[in-house]
């Protein structure tokens, strides 16, 4: 989410040329499969000295490359209701841009940051390929793990007590995050 709202500053705020550019590469993740992104990276880390390889780091990479279009959709739309006046006056009134940033721009967009969030982690929680693909015995996801318990242990029981919990924490946390907003326009109607 923080690359996104990066990436989402660059696209709608920044002014720069060639500021575009990574909001459309992230934008073409969304046409490739999850098969091909982890073959790919599987290719490229197999062949640079860096050992990524086998670790839980190139499953982060590889979903961070998958959904970043995603949040990066959820954080430009919300650069895009925030008018740049208020950062025009933040400037004019002597701050900085990190202090703006800080300040006026992060609390606006705080809730968005979160919804994202939770859209993304969502998304990531039901993407099984990645984690297949991409997993060794020691770093093991839980949707590896479901797999190898339906497919090769045919724990059907197990592999569906772990599908509940995720379903429970999935749940938890989107009741725990749309609360404030559900107060708020409870407060409105009233």
């Amino acid at each position: 989410m923080i690359l996104a709202l990066l990436i989402a500053w660059l696209s709608v705020r920044s002014g720069f040329r060639g500021g575009w550019f990574p909001d459309r590469l992230t934008m073409l993740m969304v046409s490739v499969p999850g098969i091909v992104i982890a073959l790919a990276l599987i290719f490229v880390y197999t062949s640079l000295p860096l050992p990524i390889y086998g670790t839980i780091w190139i499953i982060i990479i590889a979903q961070i490359t998958r959904f970043l279009a995603y949040s990066n959709r959820v954080m430009s739309a919300s650069y895009l209701q925030i008018h740049c006046e208020l950062e025009e006056a933040s400037d004019i009134s002597g701050a900085s841009w990190w202090t703006t940033m800080r300040r006026i721009v992060l609390p606006i967009l705080w809730p968005a940051f979160i919804r994202g969030w939770l859209w993304v982690f969502i998304h990531a929680l039901r993407d099984v390929t990645l984690s297949l693909m991409l997993f060794v015995v020691y770093n093991q996801t839980i949707g590896a793990l479901m797999w190898q318990l339906w497919m090769d242990f045919g724990d059907y029981g197990f592999g569906a007590a772990i599908a509940v919990i995720l379903m429970s924490v999935s749940l938890g946390l989107s009741l725990l995050i749309a609360r404030p907003t559900m107060s708020l326009k409870a407060a409105e109607v009233k």
